[in-house]
């Protein structure tokens, strides 16, 4: 595959895309360090068909909004990541880590601010590039050649529905998940570790959707409204889910069951912390998770589920390795995970007192 790559984002500009970053990108020693330990990364992971079923490149191109895409081209498949990305994901991140009481979800006063960062932005870099990675493989690239699609990060908005593009989100968002899961799992045996790794990771996932929901201009209101109106799910919405796969996927692989309550519930600690401190979450609506623990969000988790099963059968001959079931989730069963009503107020005054008593409803 050649060193650069020309494509065109959604908004009709033409951008040339660099394999190695150099000097034109701020930080760029920085951006080719990231790029070639997530190359290294996916080139390992084996599949069901080995390693690499298909010829790709990763690239960078120059913008200031945070956002990826997986597209493809002549010359072969791309996935191609903003330098908002790696400039200032990281530089606000740091920001918040140069608080002691951030720090202390984590390493604490025995690791510096930009340490932090490092840890969090590893998973950042990593869920992006899998998550493109996976509209690659599980064929939603070719699936949609007609239509000229490219598959961006962060959603966009239209007079539409967008029912099977949010389900390939969904699946998209589910392996990239579950393959950070397997790498923990094979990469830290001692339970302290793992379950540090894990915080880490979910951090990074939560971070992430507050600037996708930023970026979207998503609410509660007007998620209440219309779920599917969107070209993703809602960040909401995806937070929720992959706490629940990540959950699940340590469930069923062995780990032991306080490990995994523990490692969620921390997870969920520093995010609704983040939230009320330094995103003024001071009312329920206002939360990321809010949303999706409404009988609505619920619901909605559980349709595309639902659509993942229709669609899988028509992505079998676009697929470039074996495709994932379904969890058969169920929408009675996941209406009773809710405890938000569509108002933004708690089902019940004593749930959400503590996060103990909340994660007992994640969970």
């Amino acid at each position: 595959m050649d060193s650069t790559v020309e494509f065109y984002l959604p908004k009709g500009e033409k951008v040339i895309a660099k394999l190695e970053a150099d000097s034109e990108f701020e930080e760029f020693e920085v951006i080719n360090d990231s790029l070639k330990r997530v190359r290294e990364v996916l080139g390992n992971v084996l599949f069901t068909k080995g390693r690499n079923p298909v010829e790709y490149g990763i690239y960078v191109y120059k913008d200031k909004e945070i956002n990826a895409l997986a597209k493809k081209e002549k010359s072969g498949y791309i996935i191609a990541l903003s330098s908002a990305v790696f400039v200032s994901l990281p530089l606000e991140l740091q920001e918040y880590f140069y608080q002691k009481d951030i720090r202390a979800y984590f390493y604490g006063n025995k690791k510096t601010a930009n340490f932090h960062v490092k840890e969090v932005m590893k998973y950042c870099i990593l869920f992006i590039c899998f998550h493109e990675y996976y509209h690659i493989l599980n064929g939603h690239c070719d699936y949609n050649l007609s239509s000229a699609c490219m598959f961006e990060l962060v959603s966009v908005k239209k007079d539409c529905q967008y029912k099977e593009e949010q389900v390939m989100e969904y699946d998209a968002d589910y392996c990239a998940v579950r393959s950070i899961m397997y790498l923990l799992l094979e990469k830290y045996k001692m339970c302290d570790n793992r379950s540090m790794e894990c915080i880490k990771f979910g951090f990074a996932l939560y971070f992430l959707f507050l600037k996708f929901q930023e970026q979207a201009y998503e609410s509660f209101e007007s998620g209440i409204i219309n779920l599917w109106e969107t070209s993703h799910p809602y960040a909401s919405i995806r937070m929720a889910y992959s706490i629940s796969i990540m959950e699940y996927f340590y469930a069923n692989h062995g780990v032991d069951l306080s490990e995994v309550v523990l490692a969620i519930k921390k997870i969920a600690d520093v995010s609704i912390y983040f939230d009320r401190v330094y995103y003024d979450a001071d009312s329920l609506e206002k939360s990321l998770l809010a949303l999706a623990y409404t009988e609505k969000g619920m619901e909605h988790i559980a349709q595309l589920d639902k659509g993942w099963n229709s669609l899988k059968k028509k992505l079998k001959n676009y697929a470039h390795i074996e495709l994932r079931d379904s969890d058969n989730l169920r929408i009675t069963d996941m209406k009773k995970r809710a405890w938000v009503t569509e108002n933004g107020n708690f089902m019940n005054r004593n749930v959400g007192k503590n996060t103990i008593q909340l994660m007992n409803r994640l969970t």
